[in-house]
């Protein structure tokens, strides 16, 4: 061991130096202390390093936390307002980096005025120029006018148009379908007529015109000048009329076969009168932003009385503000049926007995066959009775014809009773109060002629078309045969 003040070595065992006597285990032995003193210093050191480093963990946990927190609301944010962050840099992005089918705010396009600010009536005037667009674009092919016809069709009756000028209109161009028998094209758009097709609507407009006067609102157009022998047509003034009446602008009269050129401007047309017609038997007519819909069911006519079904018609007609029609018509369906009833099942209060081989049973009434009737079982004449028919479903009904009577032979019909008058209710409350004709014929056993038959029929037209699955008539009156008081209708055909 050496000695610290001298340096000296001694003995391992010494307790002090040999040299200068300073003590030497002594000294060992404090140092040692000084030791066992520091020890716990040091581990003490240790223990705070320890935490503070565990509070330092969780505060950055607790950082972390909160910015991925913010980020995520960030996003959601973002994703919300419709890609905000890509819409401040749409004139970077590609047309396949843009946000898909994103809705802007009409106020973010409008025009702006001087000041920089976009007006009220720029705004709603860009709006009025979209709809007013996309309503002419709706209605340039046959499906979209389908579409916007089946659309139409769900809703209420509109009595706010003008309805002379419609109903006189669709009357003319519905004369088309009588041209063609009921076998014309089902649909037609009449921007895209066929020259067949455009030639016969032409003549039935200014036939209507010369003849009848049947078309509404013709006044302003001043399109004849009367002379000692003819009534002249202004081409320039016809020209104007057929464009706003079906969007013909191209109008050439030389290439229709009615007109003969008279010079300077005036044309004679050959028309005539007397012929048959179609004709609306009732309609209804619908009205939304930006058209009307009239739709009813149609008969044959003449001026001989005759009439029968003939199907259902729809005429579409696109308001138009440079039309001095107001409209123009666009668009036509006419599904042609002769042969139509809605009623699916027939009911009586009461029936006659069968007398073999016959039976007189309330389903003769919707069989499709006038040799076949329906009899009351009551004494007297039947006032009183009713009957009972159902369609099956609701739907729309614009009136119903009673074959009065029974139609097998003349003889029959002379020989037994015949209704004057009845009382039909609908399921939706429609109450309608008709007379009925009864015609004489002889009372021989021949068949009824067509046009016989057709004397015995009896149109009971609704006020307006009805909505309903059920019809109930009641004989109000009835007048006895010949021979018999039983009262007989030998069909009844709901349209």
């Amino acid at each position: 061991m050496f000695c610290r003040n001298c340096g000296q070595q001694n003995d391992d065992r010494a307790v002090f130096c040999v040299s200068c006597g300073k003590p030497l285990k002594k000294e060992v032995k404090k140092e040692q202390g000084n030791t066992q003193q520091n020890a716990p210093k040091k581990s003490q050191k240790t223990l705070w390093m320890l935490i503070g480093g565990i509070v330092i963990l969780l505060v950055a946990i607790c950082v972390l936390s909160i910015v991925l927190i913010s980020a995520k609301k960030e996003e959601a944010s973002t994703d919300q307002s419709g890609w905000q962050s890509e819409e401040t840099q749409d004139s970077e992005n590609s047309p396949e980096e843009e946000p898909e089918e994103v809705e802007e705010d009409p106020a973010e396009n409008a025009e702006e005025d001087s000041t920089g600010e976009a007006t009220d009536d720029m705004l709603w005037g860009t709006q009025e120029t979209e709809e007013a667009a996309t309503a002419e674009e709706s209605c340039a092919t046959i499906e979209e006018c389908a579409t916007i016809c089946s659309r139409m069709s769900k809703l209420d009756d509109s009595r706010n148009a003008d309805e002379d000028l419609l109903s006189s209109m669709a009357f003319t161009a519905l004369q088309m379908e009588y041209a063609k028998g009921g076998n014309g094209e089902p649909q037609k758009l009449y921007t895209k007529l066929r020259a067949d097709d455009d030639s016969v609507l032409l003549w039935h407009i200014f036939n209507d015109i010369a003849w009848r006067n049947d078309i509404e609102g013709i006044e302003g157009y001043h399109m004849w000048k009367s002379t000692d022998s003819a009534r002249l047509l202004k081409e320039s003034a016809a020209k104007r009329f057929v464009k706003d009446f079906y969007g013909n602008d191209d109008l050439d009269l030389s290439e229709v076969s009615c007109f003969e050129d008279q010079g300077d401007g005036y044309w004679s047309f050959n028309g005539g009168d007397g012929d048959p017609w179609y004709e609306f038997l009732n309609y209804s007519i619908k009205e939304n932003e930006d058209f009307y819909l009239l739709e009813g069911a149609c008969a044959y006519g003449d001026n001989g009385g005759d009439m029968y079904f003939v199907g259902y018609a729809k005429y579409l007609f696109k308001k138009n503000t440079d039309s001095r029609l107001g409209v123009t018509l666009v668009y036509s369906e006419f599904d042609h049926q002769e042969n139509v009833n809605l009623a699916v099942s027939a009911a009586a209060s009461s029936e006659l007995a069968p007398q073999s081989p016959k039976t007189y049973e309330a389903s003769h009434l919707i069989d499709g066959n006038r040799n076949t009737c329906w009899v009351e079982g009551v004494s007297g004449t039947g006032v009183g009775e009713t009957i009972e028919l159902d369609l099956g479903k609701e739907q729309t009904v614009y009136g119903l014809v009673i074959c009065n009577g029974y139609l097998e032979s003349k003889y029959l019909y002379g020989i037994n009773g015949k209704v004057t008058a009845v009382t039909v209710r609908a399921e939706d409350g429609t109450v309608k109060q008709a007379d009925l004709t009864t015609p004489v014929f002889d009372e021989v056993k021949e068949p009824f002629e067509t046009y016989e038959r057709a004397e015995t029929e009896n149109w009971i037209r609704f006020d307006h078309p009805i909505f309903t699955d059920k019809i109930s008539i009641t004989i109000d009156d009835a007048v006895a045969g010949s021979k018999y008081e039983d009262t007989c209708i030998s069909e009844i055909i709901v349209y």
